[in-house]
């Protein structure tokens, strides 16, 4: 077993390739989710491209970060091994008024994890 410290997605390849290597037929990934939104993950990623001013604005940041995924991606479709992932997902809301005039809450569907 692999506990990671931080969450950057080269930590999660390393250890799929760690797994490959030592004979494993299956690695699970508990959670996936951390490589997004966790400590050293993309969206901490993405911060730091933009804090250190290393592009034009905030949207070009992710010329540099999607590869980043991609990258974590590939590994996991490309590897020998049965890849398992868990990842958490957010449930979207939205306020609305009914034929009564009142605020009712509808869920929409999934929305985008908070940063």
């Amino acid at each position: 077993m692999v506990e990671l410290e931080k969450f950057h997605p080269d930590q999660y390849i390393e250890a799929i390739q760690a797994a490959e290597d030592e004979g494993h037929d299956i690695v699970i990934i508990d959670s996936l989710t951390h490589a997004w939104s966790g400590e050293g993950g993309l969206l901490e990623v993405h911060a730091d491209i933009v804090r250190r001013n290393l592009v034009k604005n905030d949207f070009s940041a992710w010329d540099e970060v999607t590869p980043m995924h991609r990258r974590l991606i590939e590994a996991m479709v490309r590897s020998s091994l049965h890849v398992v992932a868990t990842m958490r997902s957010k449930t979207e809301y939205a306020m609305e008024v009914d034929e009564r005039g009142k605020t009712v809450i509808r869920k929409v569907g999934l929305g985008a994890r908070p940063t």
